[in-house]
């Protein structure tokens, strides 16, 4: 799953596959947040990943960087609303 971010809604469609796909081997999580013990430690608690349905499923986070610079990068940019309408001549 790319673009991860850990929400319930996130969680609650990752948890369905946890959940009931009994010969899963990998599910990887390209997170778009940094990754913390708590956090890792939450999201294994949402995605009840102690209830897998394939028992030797892994089940791997890593932070994506290429979202994380274009979030980053983005997102400093928008605080620019000095211009009242961009579209206006």
């Amino acid at each position: 799953m790319r673009n991860y971010r850990g929400q319930k809604s996130h969680a609650a469609f990752a948890k369905f596959f946890v959940l009931n796909a009994s010969v899963l081997k990998v599910m990887t999580f390209r997170a778009c947040v940094r990754l913390s013990k708590k956090w890792l430690s939450n999201q294994r608690r949402l995605l009840r990943l102690r209830e897998k349905a394939s028992p030797n499923a892994r089940f791997e986070f890593s932070c994506d960087g290429y979202f994380m610079d274009y979030y980053y990068n983005h997102s400093q940019r928008s605080h620019q609303l000095s211009v009242g309408d961009p579209f206006d001549d």
